[in-house]
């Protein structure tokens, strides 16, 4: 995918790393006896599969089913508090006072109770202890997860989500609905003037917004439990941030229009829009109750709905496509728009509880992992366009096929963090990004690799954080079915990639999967070049070592004006001759990018150490404001102060047991050295003789390349067995519906289940694909879709 200078929200760039899948290449002797003995293999494999019972299977459907339940649960007490706990007599005078303590009077009791321990902090330490014993939501049904195009939001959405959507705006309909029916039996009055109408409408509106900020906090905190349980990580829970903040914003628009013809009505409306003694409440029985009071709270009002002005418009689609730093940066402004909307309404300090415990977390693990640095292995240039970054990585540290992560490289920018997809496989002592060269930030960074040089300090440090993304080996994702289609526009082909690797290369972490087909489109040929040599050789392979069907489509429909430029040979390794004994010992101590101990079960102790921060904060607040005469913006800042403070300190003290501890030596894995490999120049020579060997040395370098064996110049007859040319087509794109129907066939010939599909590139081949396998789709044989897209 893209990465730019604008911060490009989606992960942008991939790694490619050095592939160790074969133990020997077959000559031409062998290939009867191994074709049969790959068949016998396969036949056994599905054989095992298919008549192996699975020991445990019941018992841990049902400790899955007991999850569910729980969740459930939490999800319909959430419900049933917010439509009726704040409207019946008796929630109001016999529920509430169960909760009423000394420091959190009224309603607070049962709020903190509901919003942050009930749906924050004992729902995150039973579904992490599950999650940390195997144990996970069941598996939903194929039809749950297709994919359906919604006009209004111009987006595909799954069964599943449209439902989580629905049972959102239920709850909300739900709340407003019961509301107006307890001031219709218990407060109204046939004498009811319209400025006390519209205040009702007011509250009630208020009483939406301050629900939807439950929510809206949760899709953007990548480490929330809620994500992890729901396998609905980042890149595919944004959305929901996006449609609910949308709510958000209309709900807070009718609330103020309401407000304002409220005061017009009661003929108040100059006497309150800033702080007045003469201000009077059009809700109290039009006296004058607390004017001072009143009048400030809807000065802050009004000033937290000027000062999200600017968020709302920079959140436009046009600004994160073409002004990205614009809503970027204004996205900060949701910080002071926090603290008025607390001094606008004190209570908002335990609806947002949950969202604000969950994303300060997100924020200090953000924080303490990102501030070691990591050493560049090298930086160069492989095809005209795109930067290749080699990156030190422990072996230990496990990602999954299609996960991301961010980068900083202080060299070409202090401040700019830039999401990168990752394409390799885990296991290696590095990794790296091709990072494609589109905008300002990208375009440094190549300036790097004309003069990167390993042994400046400079060159070589870069930070990153963590690796994130939802699962596609578990639940509906695409690599969880015994078939996998993999559409891929441009550079969007760089997360597949790490599915190809990861089949080739460690198949039997995917050994559901019996056959998969790769399609990559192209504008022009020259990108190919990113990846031919691999690829042709995957062309090359009928079956992998597990014995899944491997089928790679290339296509490149020349729709972009090829620049002379493109097809210029660039070396390889484009770094300056060092001698790295001599350079070691006056290069800086790094650290290679280790793994965190960041199980579900440190998960959850931060989970719960979050929580209990942000309750001890507000507890600190109410007890040193007891019998004080205290202004109500005091008490509200030191609420808000000491919940976020309190929140951030213990999860800083729960990370410094991890994250601060260093477990190994720079430049080292295991006391041995990390050398990167040396790739000769890929430069072609015009002399005849001189070409032949080159194209030799290069089979011979792909061959090493996915293979642990190395090869001796005598071997040139094997080298040039395996010498396969990459097989492209030219000036068409691909015929999707022919290439869904031969899976399809495939799939019904081989007693084939379901069909995962994973789509990422522009919008028409999203919309295409997904289309196509939509109609394709049957009850018996279901295509799961998985799509992303370029932006946020």
């Amino acid at each position: 995918m893209t990465s730019n200078n604008k911060h490009h929200p989606l992960p942008s760039c991939c790694n490619a790393v050095q592939m160790s899948s074969l133990s020997h290449q077959p000559n031409a002797s062998d290939k009867r006896e191994n074709v049969a003995t790959e068949n016998g293999v396969e036949e056994a494999r599905l054989k095992s599969n298919h008549e192996k019972p699975n020991q445990g299977s019941t018992r841990s459907s049902l400790l899955n089913w007991f999850l569910a339940v729980f969740v459930f649960a939490v999800l319909a007490w959430l419900g049933i508090f917010n439509i009726v706990g704040a409207h019946t007599d008796i929630w109001r005078y016999q529920i509430y006072p169960t909760f009423e303590s000394t420091y959190f009077e009224g309603r607070s009791g049962a709020r903190v109770f509901t919003f942050l321990g009930v749906y924050y902090m004992i729902a995150g330490a039973v579904s992490l202890s599950c999650l940390g014993l195997g144990i996970h939501l069941p598996t939903p049904k194929p039809c749950l997860v297709r994919s359906y195009h919604l006009f209004l939001t111009g987006e595909y959405w799954t069964i599943f989500e449209i439902c989580m959507l629905a049972l959102f705006v239920g709850m909300q309909i739900a709340v407003i609905i019961t509301r107006a029916a307890n001031k219709y039996y218990n407060d109204w009055v046939p004498t009811w003037h319209a400025a006390k109408l519209w205040y009702e409408v007011t509250k009630t509106l208020g009483k939406t917004s301050a629900i939807t900020l439950l929510f809206l906090f949760i899709p953007v905190s990548k480490s929330c439990f809620w994500l992890d349980l729901f396998n609905l990580k980042f890149e595919r829970a944004i959305k929901f941030h996006r449609w609910l903040a949308w709510f958000l914003v209309l709900t807070v628009v009718v609330h103020a229009a309401s407000a304002v013809a409220s005061l017009s009505a009661a003929g108040q409306f100059k006497a309150c829009m800033w702080p007045s003694e003469i201000c009077k409440n059009p809700g109290r029985a039009w006296g004058t109750y607390k004017s001072l009071e009143t009048s400030r709270l809807i000065t802050y009002g009004w000033l937290s709905f000027v000062l999200a002005i600017p968020l709302v418009v920079t959140s436009l689609s046009w600004f994160r496509r073409n002004k990205f730093e614009w809503f970027f940066y204004t996205h900060f402004l949701f910080i002071p728009c926090m603290v008025l909307l607390h001094l606008h309404f004190p209570d908002m300090i335990y609806y947002a509880a949950p969202g604000l415990a969950a994303y300060t977390l997100d924020k200090v693990l953000w924080f303490c992992s990102s501030r070691r640095p990591i050493r560049i292995v090298s930086l160069t240039t492989p095809v005209r366009g795109f930067v290749r970054m080699e990156i030190a990585l422990d072996k230990e540290y496990t990602f999954e096929p299609g996960q991301w992560l961010q980068i900083k490289v202080p060299v070409v920018s202090m401040l700019q963090w830039h999401p990168m997809s990752v394409s390799s496989t885990p296991g290696h002592s590095s990794m790296t990004l091709d990072i494609k060269v589109v905008g300002d930030w990208t375009r440094g960074l190549e300036s790097l690799a004309t003069r990167f040089d390993p042994a400046q300090y400079s060159h070589t440090c870069i930070f990153m954080d963590q690796f994130h993304g939802s699962s596609h080996m578990k639940m509906q994702g695409y690599l969880n079915h015994s078939a996998v289609l993999m559409f891929a526009g441009g550079c969007a082909v760089t997360p597949m990639m790490s599915a190809i690797r990861m089949l080739v290369e460690k198949g039997e972490s995917l050994s559901k999967v019996r056959r998969a087909v790769l399609v990559w489109i192209v504008r022009k040929q020259s990108v190919v070049d990113l990846y031919r040599q691999e690829l042709a050789y995957y062309q090359s392979l009928s079956k992998t070592k597990t014995g899944c069907e491997l089928e790679v489509i290339v296509h490149a429909t020349l729709s972009e004006e090829e620049v002379e430029t493109d097809f210029v040979a660039v070396n390889v390794d484009s770094a300056p001759a060092t001698n790295s004994t001599a350079t070691a010992s006056r290069r800086r101590r790094q650290w290679s990018f280790q793994q965190s101990v960041m199980g579900y079960g440190h998960l959850l102790v931060l989970t719960v150490g979050a929580g209990g921060g942000y309750l001890l904060g507000v507890f600190l607040a109410n007890y040193c404001a007891l019998n004080k005469i205290w202004r109500h913006e005091y008490v509200s800042l030191l609420q808000l102060f000491l919940a976020v403070f309190f929140d951030a300190l213990l999860v800083t003290i729960g990370m410094s047991f991890s994250l601060f501890r260093h477990h190994g030596a720079s430049y080292s894995t295991n006391g041995k050295e990390v050398c990167h490999r040396e790739v000769p120049p890929t430069t072609t020579s015009s002399h005849p003789l001189r070409a032949k060997r080159d194209k030799q040395d290069s089979s011979k370098r792909v061959y090493q390349q996915f293979s642990s064996v190395s090869l001796d110049d005598g071997d040139a007859d094997s080298v040039e067995n395996i010498d396969h040319e990459l097989s492209v087509e030219l000036g068409c794109r691909p015929n999707i519906e022919k290439i869904v129907g031969d899976m399809k066939e495939w799939c019904k010939n081989n007693n084939c289940s379901s069909v995962g599909v994973s789509v990422c590139g522009p919008d028409q081949l999203i919309k295409h694909v997904t289309t196509t396998c939509q109609e394709a789709s049957t009850s018996s044989l279901p295509f799961v879709v998985n799509e992303e897209r370029f932006e946020w």
